[in-house]
């Protein structure tokens, strides 16, 4: 095998992603902290970016800006789930009210 069939074959190696695999892992509420929950966030919300660029989106500067919001808006569930504040978390309430008052 020459030089250029190695270098061939490097090309088609797929490099995954170092994510931290949380498969059938319970946290406990009490002792779960911030970080967890971002690094959790984090993993969903990459998986959802590639799931859209993968049925053909566009992937760019507008979408990365609501994405972030996404993510921000997974990371204060998860806290609101184990009681603990995420400043948005008045926004959604707030929003909330509103929409009940118009039903």
């Amino acid at each position: 095998m020459g030089k250029e069939d190695k270098d061939d074959r490097l090309n088609d190696v797929l490099i995954f992603p170092l994510i931290k695999k949380y498969k059938n892992i319970k946290f406990d509420p009490d002792n779960i902290c911030k970080e967890d929950i971002d690094i959790l966030s984090r993993h969903y919300v990459l998986q959802l970016k590639e799931h859209f660029k993968n049925h053909g989106f566009n992937i760019d500067n507008s979408f990365n800006k609501d994405l972030s919001f996404t993510y921000e808006a997974i990371k204060s569930m998860l806290l609101r789930s184990v009681n603990k504040h995420h400043k948005l978390q008045e926004f959604v309430d707030e929003i909330q009210g509103k929409l009940k008052e118009t039903e």
